[in-house]
C-alpha cells in the first residue's frame, strides 16, 4: 500500500500501529515511518487464538517472515505476526509453515510458503 509520510513523501509498507491522527508505518526499504492517519484510528486487528503478551517478547527483535504466494512473488513482513494479520491467520499456523520446508497444503492459504528471514 502507498502512505504519505508528515513529510509529504510516499512511500509503500505495511502498517505497523495505529494512533488517533497518525500511523507507523514499515516501509518496504527497511526503515519505519510516521504517516497520516488513513481508515478508522482503532488498533490493528489481531486473528489470532491466543492473545499474544507483550512482557514476554521485551528486548527481542522480530524476526522478518517471507511470504511466497502460489504465483511465485514475494513478499516481506516486519514480522511473523504482522504476516498473520496481513493474511488473517493465527500466528501458530505461519510458523509451524516457517518451520517446515513445504508450501501449505489446504485450506485458504493453499500453496503459500512462509519463511524467516535473518
Amino acid at each position: 500500500m502507498k502512505y504519505k509520510t508528515i513529510q509529504g513523501h510516499e512511500i509503500t509498507g505495511d502498517i505497523i500501529n495505529r494512533y488517533t491522527r497518525i500511523m507507523s508505518v514499515a516501509g518496504h526499504d527497511g526503515r519505519n515511518y510516521v504517516c497520516w492517519l488513513v481508515g478508522d484510528p482503532r488498533p490493528l486487528e489481531d486473528f489470532s487464538f491466543t492473545p499474544v503478551k507483550p512482557e514476554n517478547f521485551r528486548g527481542i527483535e522480530p524476526k522478518k517472515c517471507r511470504v511466497i504466494k502460489p504465483d511465485g512473488t514475494c513478499i516481506t513482513f516486519v514480522s511473523m505476526g504482522a504476516a498473520a494479520n496481513h493474511y488473517r491467520a493465527d500466528r501458530s499456523t505461519v510458523s509451524r509453515n516457517c518451520e517446515s520446508e513445504k508450501p501449505i497444503r489446504s485450506g485458504r492459504l493453499k500453496g503459500y510458503k512462509f519463511e524467516i528471514l535473518g
